[in-house]
Order: C-alpha cells, then sequence, then structure tokens
C-alpha cells in the first residue's frame, strides 16, 4: 500500500494489509465503541430504468461464487416482471488449482471459466446468460447514451490493471448525475471485491468526481451518488510488486503471498451477493463499504450519512445536499420525479415505524 494514513482515518481504527487483491482489512481495536451511524444511515436510490444488467468480471476465488448469486438475483428480478441480462467475463479455463477453492469441480477442469458457469447457472434458473471469453475491456460494460439500462458491474479481479479499466467505466460517462443538477446514479453503478488470507472489503460506489456528488442527499433520508471504490481506496489502481514485469520475487514468496483461506473467497461472495440484493431486489441499501476479518470474525462498514460521505470526499455536509424546491422533473420528466418523491415517502414510513 502506498498511504494506509486514509484508511485508518476513514475506519477509525487499525488496519493491516496483505498483498493478495488489494485488500484492506480492519481489526478490532482494544476499546470497541458503539457506532450508531446505521440509525442515520440513508438508503441509495439507483435510477429507474427498462432493463438491469449485471456483468460480473473475473470469475475465480471470488467471482465464481458470485455468479451464482447473481443468477439467483436475476431470477427474483424477472419473478417480479423486470427485464435483466447477466453476462460473465473472464478469460481463462478451470485448472486443478481452482478446486476445490473457487466454484467449480473436477469434471469442469479444461472448460472455459465463462461456460462452465453460463450453462449451469442457464439450467438451474432459466436465465440466458452472455458469455465473453477474453480479458475485459471497459468498451465491454458501457451503455449507450440512448439505452434505458441500469448497468451493475461486479468486479472480481485480482489485479490494478483490471481495476483501472473499470475505473475508465465510471469516468466516460455523462458527467451530470442522473437527476441533472443534482448528483445521481447516472447508469452505472460498480461492486468491487477484494480478499486478503482471511479478511477483506466489498465496496460499491457509482461517480468519481466532487461535482457529481452535489446534492446528492435527499434530506437524509435518500441518497443517490456515491464515491467509487476507487475514489475511496486509490491504491487499489497502483499496481502490486508482484504485477509488475520486473519484479524479482521468487515462485515460493509469490505462493506466499497469494495465499487464501478455504473459505474466505465464498464470504466475499456472500456479502457482495448481499449488496446486490439490497441494491436491485429490496431497495434498502444504507452502507457502501463492509470490511471483514474472518480469524476475528469480525465486520466492519461504513454508512450512508451525510457525515460519514462528506469526510470522504473532504466537502461540508451541506454540499451533500439538494437545495429547498428543486424540482426533478424539469431535468428528467414527471415520471422520474414521481418515482423520487414516492421513494421519499416509503423511506418516511419505514423510519417511523
Amino acid at each position: 500500500m502506498s498511504d494506509q494514513n486514509s484508511v485508518t482515518e476513514l475506519l477509525d481504527d487499525k488496519v493491516f494489509t496483505d498483498t493478495r487483491n488489494h485488500a484492506m482489512t480492519p481489526v478490532a481495536p482494544g476499546y470497541p465503541t458503539l457506532d450508531l451511524s446505521f440509525r442515520q444511515a440513508a438508503t441509495f436510490l439507483t435510477r429507474q430504468a427498462k432493463q438491469v444488467r449485471i456483468t460480473v468480471v473475473g470469475l475465480g476465488g471470488t467471482g465464481s461464487w458470485i455468479a451464482g448469486q447473481v443468477a439467483r438475483t436475476a431470477r427474483v428480478l424477472i419473478d417480479a416482471g423486470r427485464q435483466v441480462q447477466v453476462v460473465l467475463i473472464d478469460a481463462d479455463r478451470v485448472s486443478a488449482a481452482n478446486v476445490p477453492r473457487s466454484c467449480f469441480c473436477e469434471a469442469e477442469i479444461g472448460e472455459l471459466k465463462v461456460v462452465a458457469l453460463a450453462r449451469r447457472y442457464s439450467a438451474a434458473w432459466g436465465l440466458g446468460i452472455g458469455t465473453i471469453a477474453e480479458l475485459f475491456k471497459p468498451e465491454m460494460a458501457r451503455v449507450a447514451s440512448n439505452e434505458d439500462v441500469l448497468n451493475v458491474i461486479v468486479g472480481c479481479v485480482d489485479n490494478a490493471a483490471a481495476r483501472r479499466a473499470f475505473a475508465q467505466v465510471l469516468e466516460r460517462r455523462a458527467p451530470y448525475g442522473y437527476y441533472g443538477y443534482t448528483g445521481g446514479t447516472g447508469s452505472t453503478v460498480l461492486i468491487d471485491c477484494g480478499n486478503t488470507r482471511d479478511g477483506g472489503q466489498v465496496l460499491v460506489g457509482n461517480v468519481s468526481r466532487q461535482e457529481e456528488m452535489r446534492g446528492s442527499f435527499k434530506g437524509r433520508l435518500l441518497c443517490t451518488a456515491l464515491p467509487n471504490p476507487y475514489w475511496q481506496h486509490p491504491e487499489l489502481l497502483e499496481d502490486l510488486e508482484e504485477e509488475q514485469s520486473d519484479h524479482n520475487l521468487s515462485c515460493a514468496e509469490l505462493m506466499r503471498r497469494n495465499a487464501q483461506s478455504l473459505m474466505v473467497n465464498h464470504f466475499v461472495a456472500s456479502i457482495a451477493g448481499d449488496y446486490l440484493v439490497r441494491l436491485l431486489v429490496t431497495g434498502n441499501l444504507r452502507r457502501y463499504a463492509t470490511y471483514f476479518d474472518l480469524e476475528a470474525c469480525s465486520t466492519r462498514n461504513k454508512y450512508i450519512t451525510l457525515e460519514i460521505l462528506a469526510a470522504q470526499i473532504e466537502r461540508e455536509p451541506e454540499f451533500l445536499i439538494t437545495p429547498t424546491g428543486t424540482s426533478f422533473s424539469d431535468v428528467e420528466g414527471e415520471d422520474d420525479d414521481d418515482y423520487f418523491e414516492e421513494a421519499v415517502e416509503e423511506e418516511e414510513q419505514t423510519t417511523s415505524e
């Protein structure tokens, strides 16, 4: 890691790091404090679109488990009347080293990972699953300006080069949020997963610049913009020593650095799957970063509050609040304005209960 100070300050806690998958894992403090920020957390509101597209990039230890979570989520959405497209992206074939930590079996050794998982989950859930057996490129996950699509990318990669490609997808979209004047969801949301031997993190976000965060809160109840994972942790975009072509690490050292426990990837996938369900199905996502340590059996979250996000982007909380009297219908039409207002009323009812 090039700079751990920002991570330590945001977690208000000690942090240890490992090189596997660029993970940052919090260690429980000596004197735990009670975190009540969840009670003040806002709900992350995604745009209302005709179609949901879920793209899983990387089908290794974590991605192979997440593929099943995505298929189940897609089935629930389809049964609720939504249009859903699922795409799996990975250039590799299943190897003996992938069994049993990844979600593959010996009978699948030698097959393309995308083919093995698409066949399995298409049969299990009655889905049409798209596959791309290539290294990820930004154009594979971009949404055209005339497409009415909520685009969710689930990144399960272990290198900075792929993460830089994800960042390009977010940076090259429309310069303003979904609601125009205010910060907003745009068309793409990124969920990034990473892990160490016994810990890791799941991060979610959708914007890359401060101006896109302006006015992203409707009071304290709803939020339409979150800093993307690499704004939260820019060190994720930096090559680790073993990713550099001129590294001098021995094979033994590479194996030591890449060692992982048997259950860590499954745990990451479970957390990411829960983010996906809360984002797309139940509509009650109130956190944007989760860190865990399996050995200590502990987790730590960053919740979607004015204070936490203002500190994250280094602005005053007022910067994030939508000005009183702002009408979204002037920007996106009455249907979108009604959708937003209905969401506010529903959240207020939930909070009062």
